[in-house]
């Protein structure tokens, strides 16, 4: 028996057991000591009762998901190691609190049933690029669409992957204290506007898509950074760059 406990607090386990009554047995321990671990929110891996499936090597095999009444926030942590991408989370949406229950027996049953869960509550979940997934509101769908097609990367995107970042909460300042030293300029002003700032990296990235997970957060929050002179930066509203 191989038992895989994520970090988000999900319980994912796999039996490689040919005895079904064992296999039974052992679901029934850990499921309570899983659903006391975890205050009562369980999430873990689907166990069948019926015969093993073989696999290409012989060894029986069995997996699948199941969450149950988790915390919206929580549900977004999981489905990002799921499709191993850093999602980047719109302020509404991170206002919204909702229980996330989905039962599923791969994970792109599980991703598209999240996605359709987010789409009913008016959240959609767009890709951009191949490190990043931003979810937002369905209103901004379009716009975001566009935004990720058309922006370009501030800096050569020449450097090794190795920048991991966990954000909780943080205000602007502290995010352009790192984007200052990444674009290699310094900010040209005092005064910034309010807002929260939020990302966790699920996978190592280049200073090029920190630069732009940056650009695309300042963006939820209508903001945008434009140069001043040779060494500087500033950031002004949406509007106004467009002016």
């Amino acid at each position: 028996m191989v038992r895989k406990v994520s970090r988000f607090g999900f319980d994912k386990r796999e039996w490689q057991n040919s005895t079904v009554g064992m296999k039974t047995r052992c679901a029934a321990l850990l499921f309570g000591l899983a659903f006391i671990a975890t205050g009562g929110v369980f999430a873990q891996s689907l166990v069948s009762t019926n015969s093993a499936a073989k696999t290409t090597d012989g060894k029986n095999s069995q997996m699948g998901y199941k969450i149950e009444g988790v915390p919206l926030n929580k549900a977004i942590e999981f489905y990002s190691s799921i499709i191993g991408r850093t999602v980047l989370v719109h302020p509404t949406v991170r206002t919204m609190a909702f229980p996330v229950s989905i039962q599923a027996q791969d994970k792109s049953e599980l991703v598209n049933a999240f996605k359709n869960i987010l789409r009913e509550k008016e959240v959609a979940s767009v890709s951009d690029g191949d490190k990043f997934e931003l979810v937002i509101p369905v209103s901004l769908e379009k716009d975001f669409s566009t935004f990720v097609q058309s922006h370009s990367f501030p800096i050569p995107d020449n450097s090794p992957s190795g920048i991991s970042l966990n954000f909780d909460n943080v205000d602007l300042s502290q995010v352009l204290n790192l984007y200052a030293n990444l674009i290699g300029r310094k900010l040209a002003q005092q005064s910034l506007p309010s807002g929260i700032y939020n990302i966790k990296t699920q996978t190592p990235l280049t200073k090029a898509e920190v630069v732009h997970a940056f650009d695309v957060l300042m963006a939820f929050h209508e903001l945008k950074a434009i140069n001043v002179g040779d060494d500087s930066f500033k950031i002004v509203s949406q509007s106004s760059a467009k002016e």
